[in-house]
């Protein structure tokens, strides 16, 4: 049974606003973090193989899969020894230059771009990938998880706000 959706006058107004201020304020923000995000994009790049950004399927609004891209962080390829599994405190996949774009959190300027087409917000709940939803099973699990398809995903959390 689908959660009943607010679409009232106010809600849709609201929801207009927030839009028009994620696309105003990614767009500043891009201009400004632009020469940061390429020297990011250069380390990554000098000190590792593969690509300095990478693309990444991700659940978003109302279940849709969309492309989220991030800086690397990890070693190229990794997942193809590992498998798919979430991130650890001291994850050896994570490279030295990964590991402090971890801590800055600059791996996620490149979802600006995804704000900027439409598919995140800069504050919503974090889009989770496919497979990982299923093999966790974190929509039987966790209680209201299909919830947070009913809103745009963000690049941070309200846990990180």
């Amino acid at each position: 049974l689908a959660p009943a959706v607010d679409d009232s006058p106010g809600t849709r107004l609201v929801g207009g606003v927030k839009n028009v201020l994620d696309i105003t304020l990614a767009a500043v923000v891009v201009v400004l973090t632009a020469p940061l995000g390429l020297v990011a994009a250069a380390l990554i790049k000098l000190t590792s193989r593969g690509p300095a950004v990478y693309a990444q399927a991700r659940v978003g609004l109302n279940g849709r899969v969309f492309t989220l891209y991030k800086l690397r962080t990890m070693y190229h390829d990794c997942e193809a020894v590992s498998g798919v599994r979430w991130a650890t405190r001291s994850d050896p996949r994570v490279t030295p230059v990964g590991r402090f774009l971890r801590c800055t959190h600059l791996d996620e300027l490149p979802q600006l771009w995804n704000v900027l087409r439409g598919e995140m917000s800069l504050v919503g709940p974090r889009p989770e990938r496919p497979e990982v939803i299923a093999g966790k099973g974190l929509a039987d699990e966790v209680p209201g998880y299909a919830l947070r398809t009913l809103v745009r995903p963000g690049v941070t959390g309200l846990a990180q706000v």
